[in-house]
């Protein structure tokens, strides 16, 4: 039940180049209609690539000050681009919805879920990260000088905590997003 792809004349009416033919549906399925997931599938891979790669191997490699400068600028290009990718995925739904078969509310609701765990993130808890680590000293990994570093590093920590959360809330949505946008086959 696997839309397979197949290079057809195209109808002089027709926008697309790719027609999608759905054995289940039996009529063509535009190449277009699957463009959301491409924008899930980029927000993931962003994810994916940035909690298995990226900081590992940048906290692997740097002293965790220098990771730091590397891993946080990184995050908040991950953000941006996943809010825009979640905004475009979002608009697609809301223009096409009708055409997204059963559960349109439940994807709208979960790239919502999506949007808002990520912009809690950068506006909220990342600038708060940013702060704290500002008030806890230059490396986190050297012991505390004195009360206030150490509230600021405990601090750090809590939030730290927090983003982790946040992206993994993130991430799991975007699965269960995928995975209900993906095994749609109701053509257009």
């Amino acid at each position: 039940n696997i839309p397979t792809a197949r290079w057809t004349r195209r109808p002089p009416h027709s926008h697309s180049l790719i027609v999608l033919s759905s054995p289940r549906a039996g009529s063509p399925l535009l190449a277009y209609t699957r463009l959301p997931l491409l924008f899930l599938a980029l927000w993931l891979g962003g994810i994916v690539y940035f909690s298995s790669a990226l900081a590992p191997v940048a906290f692997s490699v740097l002293p965790p000050s220098l990771a730091g400068h590397v891993v946080s600028p990184a995050l908040h290009r991950l953000h941006f681009h996943g809010l825009l990718a979640g905004i475009l995925y979002l608009l697609w739904t809301l223009v096409r919805g009708q055409h997204f078969g059963a559960a349109p509310r439940t994807r709208i609701l979960l790239i919502l879920l999506a949007l808002t765990l990520t912009a809690t993130s950068e506006f909220q808890i990342t600038p708060r990260i940013a702060a704290a680590r500002a008030a806890a000293g230059a490396d986190l990994s050297e012991p505390a000088l004195g009360p206030d570093e150490a509230a600021a590093r405990r601090r750090f920590d809590q939030l730290h905590v927090w983003s982790v959360g946040l992206e993994l809330g993130t991430l799991v949505s975007l699965l269960t997003l995928f995975g209900l946008s993906a095994t749609s086959t109701k053509p257009d």
